[in-house]
């Protein structure tokens, strides 16, 4: 299986299946192996180019449409004026112009250009709906404040790793992610010495981290933050710093700390607070953009594995969601993650003692 979602944000900030993001923010069992193998194979949302330049090989293949009474489908439809098979450069213009449709209508949307299997791409929008976005948390800053850490060297390692990951992608060698007592490492030589810098630099600095996560304003800086407790040793701690992150006001927060809970959830202890956790990703998942619902399903398989008492919560909080995905989305795999989870759910089992092992028998790979 196909490592996934290898990059963060971050890393493609100004590529463009990310500008949709960043744009629409300025408007605003056993027997589910099988299926989770067929149902994972994603590509990252937010891959460097060379990714992109596979679409071109492929062509338009639908849209994922969450809308409002703001905005109908078919004037999504004629806004973006794409038939079936269209080519990615085609997609491209049409997205830029649906972004200008959007602002001369103020309409606030959550818009992405996913990669599919294949090299075939979609396009995602999601139209903000002020009453039900409303009824979502989003946490408030402690005295919002800009904070420097210790030692700032961190930051610089991070963005030289970000550019040893984007240049061996490009090289078509793309380095694999891997975790060895909590600690992110990666199939590429260099890019791992780059990461053992950053975790000697990073040595008893958490308190800071967790500082920046709650008061500082710069999102991209919040964001960063999280990657870098990849190379810190205190997991279990940094899990539960992060689940009030999964309701980040930022959407490449939440990414990142969804994936950072997703990579260490198998490995949590019985007494971790499980039910907040569940809760978390339940507001995660119904926040109107794909990429949390992707980072969020992903987990939810992940804890579901691991601990059968959530099994229960899940069902009680993200069950209609689910279904909703399952039925509606255009994009084989995301629909076929949301029914492998729907059936992961439909009947779980009586609360008992927190145990490892719950409804799924496979975690998907990112």
């Amino acid at each position: 299986m196909e490592k996934l979602l290898n990059s963060s944000i971050k890393e493609r900030g100004q590529a463009v299946v990310s500008r949709g993001t960043s744009i629409s923010s300025l408007n605003s069992g056993n027997a589910l192996a099988g299926a989770i193998v067929k149902a994972l194979i994603l590509f990252a949302l937010l891959m460097p180019d060379p990714a992109i330049a596979a679409a071109d090989r492929a062509g338009f293949s639908g849209v994922e449409f969450y809308g409002s009474s703001q905005l109908s489908r078919v004037e999504l439809d004629k806004f973006l004026r794409l038939k079936p098979g269209a080519t990615y450069e085609s997609g491209e213009k049409a997205f830029l112009r649906l972004q200008e449709e959007l602002a001369k209508k103020n309409v606030k949307a959550h818009t992405e250009i996913v990669p599919g299997e294949g090299g075939n791409y979609y396009i995602s929008v999601d139209v903000v709906d002020s009453g039900i976005n409303s009824t979502l948390p989003n946490r408030r800053l402690e005295n919002a404040h800009h904070i420097n850490l210790k030692n700032e060297k961190p930051f610089g390692l991070l963005a030289e790793l970000r550019a040893r990951l984007t240049k061996v992608q490009q090289e078509g060698r793309a380095a694999t992610e891997n975790y060895q007592q909590g600690i992110r490492y990666y199939s590429d030589i260099p890019a791992t010495r780059i990461a053992e810098r950053i975790m000697q630099e990073m040595e008893g600095q958490e308190g800071g981290i967790y500082r920046i996560l709650s008061t500082d304003p710069n999102g991209e800086r919040r964001a960063d933050a999280v990657e870098l407790l990849n190379w810190t040793a205190p997991y279990v701690a940094n899990c539960a710093q992060l689940i009030p992150a999964l309701d980040d006001s930022d959407v490449r927060v939440r990414s990142a700390a969804a994936k950072y809970l997703w990579s260490h959830i198998a490995d949590l202890p019985n007494d971790f607070p499980f039910d907040a956790l569940a809760e978390g990703l339940s507001h995660q998942l119904a926040r109107p953009s794909h990429h949390d619902r992707l980072r969020a399903m992903y987990a939810l398989v992940a804890l579901a594995k691991r601990d059968s008492d959530s099994i229960t919560a899940i069902k009680s909080y993200d069950e209609v969601k689910l279904k909703e995905i399952a039925n509606s989305s255009v994009i084989p795999d995301i629909q076929k993650l949301a029914e492998m989870l729907v059936k992961g759910i439909s009947n779980p089992p009586p609360l008992k003692k927190r145990v490892h092992g719950g409804a799924l028998d496979t975690t998907p790979e990112y």
